[in-house]
């Protein structure tokens, strides 16, 4: 039954934040707390996490460990915790201090300043789209920019192809950062990565064996409504921001349970209010399509032997299925390469991840983007990356943090795809 309520969660407060917001004001998190469960056991405690999970109050940013509520609402849960004798203790003291932190002004790299880009800081979706462009410009024999399509509001969906030219026609790889508009460290470490690989071909061996013999396709932005939308109004907005039918209230579908394959099933809400929301039909949002399209249309040309979707937080390397609690034929492969990353990434600062699948780490969760790439697609290596950090910020990851995560997911990823190509071969 559990399960059922993880599903439709509704959004924390949505009535006032929709009603505010629509008012042209900006969401504020003054005094919010995100609170960590330390021994929350769903065989025991279900049936009052539930009551959580359903309610329009709180906002679990880590089922069913860290859940963020208001000042207004922490009392009622403190009391039912105590009741049920759940231990927690106070794991963000103030939401909005964080936010703050992450919207530090910082000089901004100008379209004549492409070599001046700030790595260290995050950037609004125009600087982001502006970034593919001089990239691309910065590096012609290796990067040229495409356009998938354009979004829900109309914005331009920009990616990159890396790689050296040839004569004959190479494997495709697929990245993608940006699903999930809150997980802003997403984004930033795909920009630094990209960047990272085009500077390292001719220098690093590595690196120059992986240009020569694919075809990168990188997708700094999968959400760049919802993107803009954490800048502009709701710094802890996660879905697209399609209108669901006549409901304007309920705005916007979760992108990473909106895919064709096994779409509708556990681990996706029906309820439009619901951060999980699954969508009114699958692929039914604009920017799903576009990227899916893409790929199909590309496969008709190129084999794509690889696919990644980035996100935040929980240090984690994620397998198919997310759908099932099945293992997938490829189970023993693709904890292989789950290995090989997660050793490499910790050489670089000793973080620690764990690789499994997406039911054996988090939960079950249907029409993911990861499911669609393997299980559609054929893709045989198809992964999430949950990045920095275990909790401590969250969402809300300060700016200092951006490039030793992006360096250790760096050093990670060429690993897992010499690894990839090893086996390939």
């Amino acid at each position: 039954m559990w399960r059922f309520w993880y599903f439709v969660i509704v959004a924390f407060g949505v009535i006032g934040f929709t009603t505010a917001l629509s008012n042209g004001e900006k969401a504020s998190f003054d005094g919010f707390q995100v609170l960590r469960l330390v021994d929350a056991d769903l065989s025991v405690h279900s049936k009052a996490l539930e009551r959580f999970l359903h309610s329009n109050k709180f906002d679990f940013w880590d089922y069913p460990r860290d859940v963020m509520t208001s000042p207004i609402h922490k009392a009622e849960l403190v009391s039912v915790l105590n009741t049920h004798g759940i231990n927690f203790i106070v794991w963000i003291e103030d939401v909005q201090k964080l936010i703050d932190g992450q919207h530090r002004i910082f000089p901004r790299a100008t379209a004549s300043q492409p070599d001046q880009f700030d790595y260290s800081v995050y950037h609004t979706y125009k600087e982001i789209d502006q970034w593919v462009r001089d990239t691309a410009a910065r590096y012609p024999t290796l990067a040229e920019e495409f356009v998938l399509g354009t979004s829900y509001e109309d914005r331009v969906m920009r990616a990159l192809k890396i790689g050296s030219s040839t004569n004959t026609m190479k494997k495709a790889l697929w990245i993608q950062t940006g699903i999930h508009a809150r997980e802003w460290v997403s984004p930033a470490t795909g920009l630094w990565m990209t960047n990272q690989l085009l500077a390292d071909y001719s220098n690093d061996d590595e690196v120059t064996m992986l240009l020569d013999t694919y075809d990168m396709y990188i997708l700094p932005l999968m959400n760049p409504d919802g993107y803009e939308y954490t800048w502009t109004h709701n710094r802890m907005w996660r879905k697209t921001r399609s209108i669901n039918g006549n409901d304007t209230l309920c705005v916007g579908t979760d992108a990473n349970r909106n895919w064709g394959f096994e779409w509708g099933g556990w681990g996706a809400s029906p309820i439009p209010c619901s951060y999980t929301y699954r969508g009114p039909y699958a692929m039914s949002e604009i920017e799903v399509r576009n990227v899916a399209n893409f790929i199909k249309n590309q496969t008709e040309k190129q084999e794509f032997v690889f696919f990644m979707d980035i996100h935040s937080y929980s240090q984690l390397w994620l397998n198919p299925w997310g759908y099932s609690k099945e293992d997938t034929d490829d189970y023993d492969e693709q904890m292989l390469i789950g290995q090989t990353f997660t050793e490499a990434l910790k050489s670089v600062y000793r973080t620690t991840y764990t690789y499994g699948s997406i039911t054996d780490l988090l939960y079950v969760a249907s029409g993911t983007s990861v499911d669609w790439a393997y299980g559609a697609m054929s893709i045989k290596y198809s992964h999430s990356i949950e990045l920095r950090d275990e909790g401590e910020y969250g969402f809300l990851l300060p700016p200092e943090q951006i490039i030793p995560t992006a360096e250790e997911t760096y050093v990670g990823m060429i690993a897992a795809l010499v690894h990839l190509t090893d086996r390939l071969n």
